[in-house]
């Protein structure tokens, strides 16, 4: 980690910033490969095999969570775009946030991107395999921002009142989500349900945040404004 500085160092040189964001891409770009390289081809090949292997309704929870995962990627990348432009290489930077650190949001940035990587690696759905492993993987992606919130304040960094909303409302949907999937799976007794059910919830909650950046209202913006 490194201190956090209030001019001249790395701020005069954007070039690392664009190269760290680079290596997020990266990241990002092999995690969506690996993603699709899982799922699609159960999608093609529907015979008696992929149905052997899969267990009811498993081919549908495997398509949710590949649009669930790609939108969640989506998301979260254009969200650290917006985050490191303004708080790291805008030209007000320096005056709206001058105790930051590009050291710590790069590292902390870097460990939240490899749950992608996770989430990738967990997409299909077999028999006899662990089925919480994507859910789990989501809990973190969503909840990750809260502890990112967390540091920045212990740290007094002037960035955490932005990612203040986004990781208030992240929070409230990994507890919603794991709510209605205890829920579901206690009363339907059918894990698959359960999560088809936490799934959506942030499927949806996924598909505003991304139409709000496009209206270039990141990081729940609208709620912020609502509140203020």
């Amino acid at each position: 980690m490194t201190t956090p500085h209030k001019s001249g160092d790395i701020e005069d040189d954007k070039a690392i910033y664009k190269h760290a964001f680079w290596l997020y891409g990266v990241i990002i770009g092999l995690a969506i490969k690996d993603g699709i390289d899982s799922v699609v081809p159960h999608l093609i090949n529907t015979g008696n095999d992929v149905v052997h292997v899969h267990p009811p309704h498993g081919l549908y929870l495997e398509l949710l969570r590949l649009f669930t995962f790609l939108f969640l990627a989506m998301r979260f990348y254009l969200g650290s775009a917006y985050y490191f432009g303004l708080v790291h290489e805008s030209d007000q930077a320096s005056t709206n946030f001058p105790n930051r650190s590009f050291g710590s949001d790069f590292v902390l940035g870097f460990l939240h991107f490899l749950g992608f990587v996770f989430l990738a690696l967990t997409l299909h759905v077999h028999v006899g395999e662990p089925m919480r492993l994507f859910p789990l993987g989501v809990a973190f992606v969503l909840g990750y921002d809260a502890v990112w919130f967390a540091y920045s304040w212990v740290s007094d960094l002037d960035t955490r009142k932005k990612i203040k909303y986004w990781a208030i409302v992240n929070g409230l949907v990994v507890i919603v989500a794991v709510a209605l999937y205890l829920a579901v799976e206690k009363i339907t007794g059918d894990p698959i349900m359960a999560e088809v059910w936490a799934l959506w919830l942030v499927f949806a909650i996924t598909l505003l945040d991304i139409g709000w950046m496009m209206r270039k209202k990141p990081f729940f913006e609208p709620i912020h404004d609502l509140l203020a």
